[in-house]
């Protein structure tokens, strides 16, 4: 059912990490990363979160992971090496009860808390703008 207060957001960030990572660190980041959006959203109105869905790549392997309520852990399938480099994690988060613009500044507030890594460049790239200019943080 869609109606008037549904709401679809995409985004892609890419982490170019100085140091390699862990595996499970990823993954924490990733969960925490989920969690923060579900609550927020929450927090600011949604009142039912359809699906937020989000895949990391690296060159060691991917996790996707997902959340549909704001209360539940995110399950997180695939697998992963210790020692990534870089990561890319598409984010979708498809919910009713909140305009597109408070989500997108929900989801990229989220990326610097929840997916920083010591000396990490972040970029974020809105997936359905026409500019797609990446927002650099670190």
């Amino acid at each position: 059912m869609l109606t008037d207060d549904f709401t679809a957001y995409a985004a892609k960030v890419n982490i170019n990490l100085k140091e390699p990572v862990s595996a499970d660190s990823i993954q924490k980041k990733l969960t925490t990363f989920l969690s923060l959006i579900a609550s927020e959203c929450s927090d600011n109105g949604a009142y039912l979160i359809g699906h937020i869905k989000c895949v990391v790549e690296s060159e060691k392997g991917f996790y996707a992971s997902s959340i549909t309520a704001p209360t539940d852990t995110p399950s997180v399938r695939g697998e992963m090496e210790d020692g990534s480099e870089s990561l890319e994690v598409i984010i979708n988060v498809l919910l009713y009860g909140l305009d597109k613009l408070t989500v997108k500044q929900i989801t990229k507030a989220a990326v610097p808390v929840s997916l920083s890594f010591v000396d990490a460049e972040i970029k974020i790239w809105d997936l359905e703008s026409e500019e797609n200019q990446p927002i650099h943080f670190g």
